[in-house]
């Protein structure tokens, strides 16, 4: 009741939080960063899964890395303790029972670039359901549509306040 709108990056709707691999991965990530080279390798493993996700990585630069993978790795075993009571919950309601009482104005950006990361098609279609949703694709970007294309971000925004008649400055 709050919100008017949503702007959702390369995000769509989970019906669940639970993710084996990822909270699998966050464990060994917590025991891999406790040996000399660990931080290092993780960093490097990071880095490349954010390049992967890209559809042009020219953005990623180090000191852009070490922004995204500094502050895991400080908080590395909060952040594994944290996924793994994420994958652990289980919410009242799904995701299908309260989506039909949304009443924001909903406009998920996704990245048309080939990513493994993001919005999957059965996540799009859950956040259909909400009345008024926008879909836009963003060509040529992956995972990181506010890194690769900030302007279709702002554009997004733009657009939102114009069909709610604000003006924009």
């Amino acid at each position: 009741d709050l919100a008017t709108d949503l702007l959702l990056l390369d995000a769509g709707v989970l019906s669940t939080t639970r993710s084996v691999g990822v909270t699998r991965a966050m464990r060994v990530a917590s025991i891999v960063a406790r040996f000399p080279g660990g931080p290092s390798l993780i960093r490097s493993r990071l880095t490349a899964g954010i390049r992967a996700n890209s559809g042009n990585g020219a953005w990623l630069t180090e000191p852009v890395a070490r922004e995204y993978t500094d502050p895991l790795l400080n908080e590395l075993p909060a952040v594994a303790k944290m996924v793994a009571r994420l994958a652990d919950a289980r919410e009242p309601e799904t995701v299908e029972q309260w989506l039909p009482r949304v009443r924001a104005s909903v406009t998920v950006l996704v990245g048309g670039a080939p990513h493994a990361i993001g919005a999957s098609a059965d996540e799009l279609a859950l956040v259909r359901r909400i009345p008024g949703t926008f879909v836009r694709h963003v060509g040529g970007v992956g995972h990181f549509v506010h890194e690769e294309a900030p302007h279709a971000v702002v554009g997004a925004v733009v657009a939102t306040r114009a069909r709610r008649g604000v003006a924009v400055r």
